[in-house]
C-alpha cells in the first residue's frame, strides 16, 4: 500500500471529525498568536523603560497581562478539544473495525491471527487517532507559529532571521531516505509486536494444557526469543533517530549562540536595544521549539502511515452477506449434493463428492476420528464457508433455498444435556 492510498484512507476514516480538528488547530493557532504579540509587547515595554522607545507603559502592562492571562485559556481549551475528539474517534474506528471482524467471511484458513488483529486495533488505532486528532493540529500550529516567528524577527533584522533558519539543518529530518528508513523500522516494529501478543494470547489460552504438557519452558523462551528481536529493532530505531536529532539539535545550538552574540555586539555597538535583545533570545526559542516540535512529528506520521496501512488491511475484510432473514415454515430439510471442500494449504479434501438428505424431523448422529471433517460440515451448514463444488440447501414442503447468512435463524444449537434447543436468532422462531 501506497502512502498515498495510506493518506486517502486516513483522509475517508476521519469523514465526521475535520470539523473538531479544525477548530483545535485554529485554537492553536490563536494561542501562538497571542505568545508572537506577547513578544513584541515585551520588547516594547523593555524599551520604554529603559527610555529607548516610546509607547503607554500603562497600556503595555495591561497588554501584557492579558496576553499571559488568555494564553493558558486557550491552551486548556485546545487540550480539551483534542482529547474529546481523540477518544470519539477512536471509539468510532475501534467499533467499526471491530464489527468488520465479527462480520468478516472465514476462509478456513485465516490470515491473520487474533493477537495480530487485536494488536492493531489498540496499538494501530492510537498511533492514527493520536496523529490525526494531535499530531495534525500540532503541526498546523507549529508552521503558523514558525512563519510569525521568523516574520517578527526579519522586521527586526533580516540577516539574523536568515541566518538561523539556514543554520539549522532541518532538511535531515525531512529527506525522503530518512522517511523511507523510519517506515520500513515502524513496520518491522508493529509486525513483532503483534507477534508478541498473539503468543501471549495463544499461550495464555491453552495455559493449563501447557502446563500440563510441562511445555511452559519452551513456551517462555519463545517469548524471549521473540522480545529479544522486538528489542533490536526499536534499538537501531532510536539509534538512527537520535543520531539525526542530534545534528539537529546541534544546528539549533548554533542557531542561538548565533541570536545571541549578535544581540550582544549589538548592545556593545549601540545598535540594538535591550528591548529588542529580549525579543531575539524569545524568537529564536520560538523558531527552534517549533522545529524541534515538527521534526518529532516527522517520526509519528511515518508510525501513523503504517498503522494506517495495518489498518486498512482490517477494513478491507470481505464481510457476510446482510439483508433480511430468509425464514422457511416448519422445521427445514437440510439437503447436501455433490459437496467438496478442502481447506486453504491443506493437502486433502476434508469432503469429497458427499450428498446426503437430513429429512425435516429426523435425528442424525455425525461421527467420525478428528479431522474427518463433522466441525466442517456444521459450518458449512451456517453458510461459515463456502463449499469447493456442490451445494447445502435448506427446503420445507414448499421451496427450498441455498444456505446463506440469511438462512441461519432456521437453525438451532443444543449444548450436551439441554433438552430444549434455542435459536441462534433473537426473533420469536417460527412454529413447528
Amino acid at each position: 500500500m501506497s502512502t498515498n492510498d495510506c493518506i486517502r484512507w486516513l483522509w475517508r476514516v476521519s469523514g465526521g471529525y475535520r470539523l473538531p480538528v479544525m477548530a483545535r488547530s485554529l485554537t492553536g493557532i490563536a494561542h501562538a498568536g497571542v505568545s508572537l504579540f506577547s513578544v513584541w509587547v515585551s520588547k516594547c515595554l523593555i524599551d520604554a523603560a529603559t527610555g529607548r522607545g516610546g509607547g503607554d507603559m500603562d497600556l503595555l502592562v495591561a497588554l501584557l497581562v492579558a496576553c499571559l492571562a488568555v494564553r493558558p485559556l486557550l491552551s486548556a481549551a485546545g487540550t480539551r478539544l483534542g482529547s474529546r475528539t481523540e477518544i470519539r474517534f477512536r471509539n468510532g474506528l475501534n467499533s467499526a473495525l471491530f464489527e468488520r471482524q465479527m462480520e468478516s467471511r472465514l476462509t478456513g484458513r485465516e490470515a491473520l491471527h487474533t493477537g495480530d488483529i487485536l494488536n492493531r486495533m489498540v496499538e494501530d488505532t492510537a498511533s492514527v487517532t493520536d496523529t490525526l486528532c494531535r499530531g495534525i493540529p500540532a503541526v498546523t500550529v507549529l508552521s503558523v507559529q514558525l512563519a510569525g516567528a521568523l516574520w517578527l524577527l526579519a522586521s527586526m533584522s533580516v540577516g539574523l532571521a536568515c541566518t538561523v533558519v539556514f543554520i539549522m539543518p532541518a532538511a535531515l529530518l525531512l529527506s525522503k531516505a530518512y522517511m523511507r528508513r523510519m517506515r520500513a523500522f515502524s513496520g518491522r516494529i508493529r509486525t513483532a509486536e503483534g507477534r508478541i501478543q498473539s503468543h501471549m494470547q495463544e499461550y495464555l489460552q491453552h495455559r493449563i494444557l501447557v502446563r500440563t504438557l510441562e511445555f511452559t519452558p519452551r513456551a517462555v523462551g519463545r517469548l524471549l526469543l521473540l522480545q529479544s528481536g522486538l528489542r533490536e529493532e526499536v534499538m537501531r530505531r532510536a539509534d538512527y533517530s537520535a543520531f539525526s536529532r542530534a545534528v539537529v539539535l546541534a544546528g539549533f545550538a548554533a542557531g542561538y549562540a548565533t541570536a545571541f552574540l549578535w544581540g550582544v555586539y549589538g548592545l556593545r555597538d549601540g545598535t540594538v536595544t535591550f528591548g529588542v535583545m529580549t525579543a531575539f533570545l524569545q524568537l529564536v526559542s520560538q523558531i527552534q521549539g517549533p522545529m524541534v516540535d515538527l521534526s518529532r512529528q516527522i517520526p509519528a506520521f511515518i508510525r501513523t502511515v503504517t498503522s494506517a496501512e495495518r489498518l486498512a488491511e482490517l477494513a478491507a475484510v470481505p464481510v457476510e452477506q446482510r439483508g433480511a432473514p430468509v425464514r422457511l415454515d416448519g422445521v427445514p430439510g437440510v439437503r447436501m449434493t455433490h459437496l467438496s471442500f478442502a481447506y486453504p494449504g491443506g493437502n486433502r479434501k476434508v469432503l469429497d463428492d458427499f450428498s446426503h438428505d437430513f429429512a425435516p424431523g429426523s435425528l442424525t448422529a455425525v461421527v467420525g476420528e478428528t479431522g474427518a471433517g463433522k466441525s466442517t460440515l456444521i459450518r458449512l451448514v451456517l453458510a461459515l464457508l463456502s463449499p469447493d463444488a456442490g451445494q447445502v440447501t435448506l427446503y420445507d414442503k414448499e421451496r427450498d433455498t441455498a444456505v446463506s447468512p440469511l438462512t441461519r435463524c432456521n437453525l438451532s444449537l443444543c449444548a450436551p444435556g439441554q433438552h430444549a434447543c434455542q435459536r441462534q436468532h433473537t426473533r420469536q422462531p417460527p412454529d413447528g
